[in-house]
């Protein structure tokens, strides 16, 4: 199983799209679930859901709540998924790469420890250098006990867990499966307010919360190297 987490916010018509894309594109859709953290004040979400309920084929669970951090959100969500791989996704996404979901399982198999971060392809960042929109093993994220930091609010997460497996050599790049990030920045989508409310983050809080805890982040690395050396 492989469970998908998108804190999602006023992004009705992106959800859409991204929907769409991962029902074409995954092979065994009853082997994957979306999970969405809706903001309580997010009524175009809050209705894409109740009035697409019946039709989704991969399935869908949802948190509406207070508006919280993105690391907060994520953790919510990973909480309450099933899935053996936890993928780090996002609503401006569009799946690309058909069998994406059997190529991971599979691959999965190959490590014998279970302990991984999958980087996909998003067509904007390098996958041999950072995991925008990571895959990671239920094993690795069982040890660190969260998904991320609750500080971490909008960037840096991926950064975070790309630090994370890159010291221990459990990065795997994957650039064959395509997830395209449909981000302004590179002219594929429109700078809404989520874009402008996380660049104010990102400056405000989320880059201090990043540089300021990497004795955090080295607790998490020696965490999985004890695991990686029984």
């Amino acid at each position: 199983m492989i469970s998908i987490l998108i804190p999602t916010r006023k992004r009705a018509k992106k959800l859409k799209t991204m929907y769409e894309s991962l029902h074409h594109m995954t092979s065994t859709p009853d082997n994957v679930e979306v999970l969405l953290y809706i903001d309580d004040d997010d009524i175009q979400s809050i209705k894409f859901i109740e009035n697409n309920k019946d039709k989704f084929t991969v399935p869908v669970k949802h948190i509406v709540g207070p508006r919280v951090s993105l690391g907060q959100a994520c953790n919510e969500l990973y909480n309450i998924c099933t899935g053996d791989l936890i993928m780090g996704g996002a609503d401006d996404i569009v799946f690309k790469t058909e069998d994406w979901d059997v190529i991971l399982e599979n691959k999965l198999k190959d490590i014998k420890d279970k302990i991984c971060l999958f980087s996909l392809n998003d067509l904007y960042q390098d996958p041999s250098k950072l995991a925008t929109h990571p895959v990671i093993s239920r094993e690795a994220l069982d040890i660190f006990g969260h998904f991320l930091p609750p500080e971490i609010d909008c960037n840096y997460g991926d950064e975070w867990l790309t630090y994370i497996f890159k010291q221990i050599n459990r990065y795997y790049p994957m650039p064959s499966i395509v997830v395209e990030h449909m981000h302004w920045l590179v002219g594929k989508g429109d700078r809404d307010n989520t874009y402008a409310e996380g660049s104010a983050n990102m400056n405000r809080h989320s880059y201090q919360a990043f540089s300021k805890n990497k004795d955090k982040r080295d607790l998490l690395v020696e965490k999985l190297r004890k695991v990686l050396d029984e």
